[in-house]
């Protein structure tokens, strides 16, 4: 197969070459999971915490719990997120569904390393288990940049990691729909991992589509591509395309410093794509020129015109990230 070009704007970035059937970037199609792939259930080690404990994390949908657990006959540290709604009778089997729907697309996707692992649930009294992930000691991705001291190789890793991440989810043909830094988890040595699926799409499995019904979906437009938001129409669901869009601001984000839209609230920031307006008007000084062109075509307007996340991967592996 021929090497991937890309052409973006001032001329041509050329890619690695990336032979997709053998490449080390490119795995195999992961199939249906098992009807025996079940998440562990955790409930007698969690219930007894839950009565003493108190959130590490609120939010208007649920908290966040940290806990030590024993698991295979050893201790692992383990974030549990409870959600507590109280929705109407006829909402409850629509949420349930939902709930289940995220678990499956996490199961399938939570053994690759830049996935945040799920390890199981508990049963909390609600109508929701609760979910238990590995607990990421350096926070979101937001909490790690406010340190200040995040190095340009830190920034690379940073990038890379969710590139391969966003690159792996779509090999497996899962549409990640809700990519924003709250949504990138960070391990004790600096590796980024994607989180919440809850508005994941397994592209060809209906069981797993994307559904407005979703317990805590934030529809923050900041973050969005115009057509996910409604800016062309009606709102479209989330697609690979959509996802490229994401990975924009958050490349941004993290290279930058600034969020997209900077200084925009929601509304002026739906006002500002109805007159086709980029999330940054014009390249910050502290963002290389090639870092900025990438940003860019991820930001266009036609879905068909953004890369594909193998070609943003390949494209990163050959940027530098220091002035």
């Amino acid at each position: 197969m021929s090497a991937l070009h890309l052409n973006l704007n001032t001329g041509l970035l050329h890619f690695l070459e990336l032979e997709l059937a053998s490449c080390k970037y490119a795995l195999p199609m992961m199939g249906p999971a098992p009807e025996d792939d079940v998440p562990s259930d955790f409930t007698p080690q969690i219930s007894e915490k839950l009565k003493l404990a108190r959130p590490c994390a609120s939010g208007s949908f649920g908290d966040v719990y940290r806990f030590t657990i024993e698991i295979n006959k050893g201790t692992t540290e383990v974030a549990v997120k409870v959600v507590k709604i109280h929705p109407p009778k006829r909402s409850i089997e629509k949420i349930e569904k939902a709930m289940r729907r995220e678990l499956k697309v996490w199961l399938r996707l939570s053994k690759y390393p830049t996935i945040v692992p799920l390890l199981g649930v508990a049963h909390v009294g609600s109508h929701l288990p609760g979910l238990i992930s590995q607990w990421m000691p350096s926070g979101t991705l937001y909490m790690y940049l406010e340190q200040g001291t995040v190095t340009a190789s830190a920034k690379a890793q940073l990038v890379t990691g969710i590139a391969e991440g966003l690159r792996h989810l779509h090999s497996e043909n899962v549409i990640h729909g809700d990519l924003h830094p709250a949504n990138v988890l960070i391990d004790g040595v600096g590796n980024p991992l994607l989180t919440d699926f809850g508005l994941a799409t397994v592209v060809g499995d209906p069981d797993l589509q994307w559904g407005s019904t979703t317990a805590g979906s934030d529809f923050n437009p900041r973050w969005r591509a115009p057509e996910v938001i409604g800016i062309k129409g009606d709102p479209e669901l989330p697609t690979f395309e959509s996802d490229i869009y994401s990975f924009g601001g958050v490349m941004i984000f993290v290279v930058s410093g600034d969020v997209p839209w900077k200084h925009k609230g929601a509304f002026q920031i739906v006002a500002a794509l109805a007159e086709r307006a980029n999330p940054v008007s014009a390249r910050p000084h502290n963002i290389l020129d090639n870092h900025w062109v990438l940003i860019q075509k991820c930001w266009s307007w036609d879905p068909l015109d953004r890369p594909r996340a193998v070609e943003v991967l390949g494209c990163i592996h050959q940027f530098s990230f220091i002035h």
